[in-house]
């Protein structure tokens, strides 16, 4: 399973369990539309960070780096 699919596992039972957790609705205390609006980097974004520190990212890594781009 990828980093990507493993996040979006944990946002969906936060959803399914807040109420047992007595816990506000994620949804509809707008918390997940304040995390989507955090912006990703793009591709050359993390081409220069690889070239800069002399390092290859995993693929997991990038695309979370990615996620909101």
């Amino acid at each position: 399973m990828m980093l990507i699919d493993k996040i979006k596992a944990i946002e969906k039972y936060i959803c399914e369990n807040f109420e047992e957790w007595d816990l506000d609705d994620p949804v509809e205390e707008e918390y997940f539309e304040e995390y989507r609006e955090i912006s990703g980097v793009f591709e050359e974004d993390i081409l220069s960070f690889e070239e800069k520190f002399n390092i290859i990212l995993s693929d997991d890594v990038k695309a979370l780096y990615r996620l909101s781009s």
